[in-house]
């Protein structure tokens, strides 16, 4: 079964751009328009997910033993990272408490707002992203989109368990419906949940698409034209993007991953080397880790600050009505752009970490929870591309 490399080393540069978007420095790169809207690559990742698990399990779930072993594999390639960066936000506040006990303030209080205790629950269920009661973006935020993802997962499961025979026809209403919704701005569902719902079943359904014309023949030179338009269109969409283009760009990405998926021009060639892969490898947990990462550096900023008498860092107005956005601000270009590649180094060495220690392990548990479950083991899947969305959120 193919496994699709160059897509997997998609999911590394778009980790690292949503890196980016959430690194604010004021006179740094991170300030092009390019990375201040890298939100919407949440899109072009649930589109990606979607296409990614029909190629895999769309024969695969056919009895309850499949169905099993599925979600369980599931929960264990999202639940253990997502929980550790839980334990750690958690930790942080309670430390934010203690040193408030102390006379130190931090300008928002500990367990107050996003982080109020009543959303602990919600993050330890990944509920926080589908009832607009909960805060989405509280505690370790980018894991919003994990919540969503999950629960994708079960529908698209469900549907192939119980309706086979329609599934692609479910998909699709879900995918319109969701799109319908977004567009009319429906309140049942939250944005975020409507975004996933509509993308993850448009990619599925932008797989049969592909699936039809995989044996096409392409020139390389041809190949190469259509993967330079397409990432040209990418840029420029993104770039001069509004907040209207939620479904415009979604249909766009799904283009984007039907052209990459034959893997046959030269930038394919070149997204096929080993530290593209690499970073694809280290992507989920790029993405979830790094606004703890970026929290801390942020700290370590506020006290050098404090010692030296000036202010490194500021709040500026958002892009959202009332939000204000910290930016670390040294006055000089270089010193911002220097912090960002500081950031950017630290995340991806904690990624190393994470992704040794926790990733791996929790692979392993779901493939000998699952043997256990069903009483065998089930085949090796070469081809699996895990895919994880990237938080649209626009400030840390």
């Amino acid at each position: 079964m193919k496994r699709f490399l160059v897509l997997d080393s998609f999911r590394g540069l778009c980790a690292l751009a949503v890196v980016l978007h959430h690194s604010h420095a004021l006179q740094s790169f991170t300030e092009l328009a390019f990375f201040k809207h890298a939100n919407y690559l949440v899109n072009f990742f649930f589109v990606l997910s979607g296409f990614v698990l029909y190629h895999i399990y769309a024969d695969r779930l056919q009895s309850s033993a499949q169905l099993k072993r599925f979600v369980i594999a599931r929960i264990c390639r999202l639940y253990p990272l997502h929980l550790a960066m839980l334990l750690i936000a958690l930790g942080l506040e309670c430390l934010k408490m203690v040193a408030e006990q102390r006379g130190v303030s931090f300008g928002v209080g500990s367990f107050t707002g996003a982080k109020a205790p009543g959303e602990i629950l919600p993050n330890l269920l990944l509920l926080q992203s589908w009832w607009s009661g909960f805060n989405q973006m509280s505690f370790n935020f980018p894991s919003w989109s994990i919540s969503v993802e999950f629960y994708l997962y079960l529908i698209f499961a469900l549907v192939f368990a119980v309706l086979p025979s329609v599934s692609r026809k479910v998909f699709a209403a879900i995918a319109v419906l969701a799109f319908v919704a977004l567009h009319f701005n429906n309140v049942l569902f939250p944005e975020g949940a409507l975004v996933g719902l509509g993308c993850f079943f448009t990619g599925a359904l932008t797989y049969r698409l592909y699936a039809s014309f995989k044996d096409l023949q392409v020139s390389a030179p041809v190949a190469t034209a259509m993967e330079v338009l397409s990432l040209l269109t990418v840029y420029l969409a993104v770039t001069f993007s509004s907040p209207s283009q939620n479904i415009s760009l979604s249909l766009l990405f799904c283009a984007v991953i039907a052209v990459f998926a034959f893997e046959s021009g030269w930038l394919s060639t070149l997204l096929r080397t080993r530290l593209f892969k690499w970073a694809g490898m280290l992507s989920f947990s790029i993405y979830m880790t790094h606004s703890i990462v970026i929290l801390l550096l942020q700290m370590g900023v506020m006290l050098l600050g404090k010692l030296t008498g000036q202010t490194l860092l500021i709040d500026m107005v958002g892009r959202e009505p009332g939000e204000l956005v910290r930016y670390v601000n040294t006055g000089s270009t270089l010193f911002d752009n220097l912090f960002v590649v500081i950031e950017l180094g630290s995340v991806l060495a904690v990624s190393v970490l994470t992704y040794r220690y926790i990733e791996l392990p929790g692979i392993e548990l779901g493939k000998l929870w699952g043997r256990k479950a069903t009483g065998h083991a089930e085949p090796a899947i070469k081809a699996e591309t895990e895919t994880t969305p990237i938080s649209r959120e626009t400030a840390s």
